[in-house]
């Protein structure tokens, strides 16, 4: 099933993108369906996949900052502040790490 966006759930699209990969094979066997070709223009292509990729990998920070807190039952701000500079610092990194 796929996954839709939730715009009071922020890394909802982080999940969209890690369904996507899931159900890639079975989306491949939906559009070679006679019924569906007339849909095969809207099928993603390698330069798509590997733009998704790249979204993903830049989600995977902040998503990996609110699982970091979303284990307590009250999120303090001794450990938000914390999480959101590892957030901004791992962001910094990969802005470095991959050519612009």
């Amino acid at each position: 099933k796929l996954l839709h966006d939730i715009k009071t759930h922020w890394d909802s699209v982080y999940f969209m993108i890690n369904r996507l990969w899931i159900l890639d094979q079975a989306l491949d066997c939906y559009f070679q369906l006679p019924l569906n070709r007339e849909l095969l223009d809207y099928k993603m292509n390698d330069m798509d996949w590997q733009v998704l990729q790249d979204v993903e990998v830049v989600l995977e920070i902040p998503h990996a900052a609110q699982q970091s807190m979303s284990g307590e039952s009250t999120p303090k701000l001794g450990s938000a502040v914390p999480a959101f500079e590892t957030f901004i610092e791992e962001w910094k990194r990969l802005s470095n790490a991959v050519p612009h």
